[in-house]
């Protein structure tokens, strides 16, 4: 069953010469691990804004199985924290869904200790590294149980080390079933990683590795 279908996609950002997305069709599958990768300005990180729903395509439509729940990780994770700290960031989202303060904290508590950042949980969320904060933006959207997850470049700018423990993540939410689609410039990174590559250039998906 396909989770997303994009469907002849056109978005041109205003007094820009040449669309950003131009006619871009492709559909994702559920329980896939999918990466749209290309080389910045390609069009990517605009696509995936569309097809989380910030941004409304000009032409086309993205399609999703009614009631889907699709969670998003931005490039940069500090643009995602918006409490205090660590364990109040994570157990927003779940509250903002009404779920009762056991069920919360439960989600909370799983959702931290599956990214490694349960012994942070009291941390202030702003005195974390780039690669700490990247995992408690991740924990954030996992404990709100997403069945779709777009993720914009999710190892930008992180080292090696915290790049990897990410990946170890996005494997792990694989293997859970999640349908995944990971915006990327590191192709050569996730080739093997993951079970398909969509290319994309100058506005268009240019190529698929399968």
């Amino acid at each position: 069953m396909n989770v997303i279908e994009i469907k002849s996609v056109f978005f041109k950002y205003q007094n820009a010469s040449v669309p950003t997305i131009n006619n871009v069709s492709f559909n994702v599958k559920e329980g896939t691990y999918s990466v749209l990768a290309g080389l910045n300005g390609s069009g990517k990180s605009t696509l995936s804004k569309i097809i989380a729903g910030l941004i409304a395509p000009e032409k086309g439509e993205v399609v999703f199985p009614l009631n889907s729940k699709v969670g998003i990780i931005f490039q940069s994770p500090k643009d995602q924290i918006i409490c205090g700290t660590v364990s109040r960031d994570t157990s927003f989202g779940p509250q903002n869904l009404g779920l009762s303060s056991g069920e919360v904290e439960m989600r909370t508590i799983e959702s931290l200790n599956s990214t490694n950042m349960l012994s942070y949980a009291k941390h202030p969320s702003m005195a974390l590294s780039l690669g700490q904060t990247q995992k408690v933006a991740f924990s954030g959207i996992i404990a709100m149980h997403p069945d779709i997850l777009i993720l914009d470049e999710p190892t930008r700018g992180i080292d090696v080390g915290a790049k990897y423990e990410i990946y170890t993540i996005i494997a792990e939410l694989a293997k859970q079933g999640k349908s995944i689609v990971m915006i990327s410039s590191e192709m050569p990174e996730l080739l093997g990683m993951s079970d398909r590559i969509m290319v994309m250039c100058e506005g268009r998906v240019t190529g698929f590795v399968d």
